[in-house]
């Protein structure tokens, strides 16, 4: 038996490095896409709710997991994940949501959660730092 579990997460653009998030209604706190599930697969969750609030996902090809930890407080393990995007579209909601991209810096002063702008700081160096294992290295050939 697979306990609930708490799956969190946003679309990344990396060219511009902003993130989508959502706000369920003007005078809520802003908050990544997520939701709680006993599903077998927290990935496969994060794609399901993604595809349920957006209208159209294109751009979307995967997903990423950047980490995951278990809240005491809620007895529930929390995972976080973000899906790279190729361009910086107006994605539209089914509901009646609001969606924005948000740059790293500007997460710090928004609306959310201590926790989601925790996670986001987490999810930006996870990724700046996957980008820096993916840049070539110059220099580095190998000598015989």
């Amino acid at each position: 038996m697979v306990k609930s579990y708490y799956v969190a997460g946003f679309l990344y653009h990396s060219e511009s490095q902003q993130v989508l998030l959502l706000q369920k209604s003007p005078n809520s706190d802003w908050e990544m896409f997520g939701g709680v599930s006993d599903m077998k697969n927290p990935q496969a969750f994060f794609e399901k709710i993604v595809k349920g609030v957006l209208v159209n996902t294109a751009g979307v090809k995967r997903t990423y997991p950047v980490y995951d930890y278990f809240n005491p407080s809620l007895h529930k393990t929390y995972y976080i994940f973000y899906a790279p995007v190729d361009q910086l579209r107006d994605y539209r909601a089914r509901n009646e949501v609001n969606l924005a991209w948000f740059n790293f810096k500007q997460i710090t002063k928004l609306a959310l959660s201590p926790q989601a702008k925790h996670d986001i700081v987490v999810a930006g160096r996870v990724i700046a730092a996957q980008a820096r294992d993916d840049e070539p290295r110059v220099g580095l050939e190998p000598t015989t």
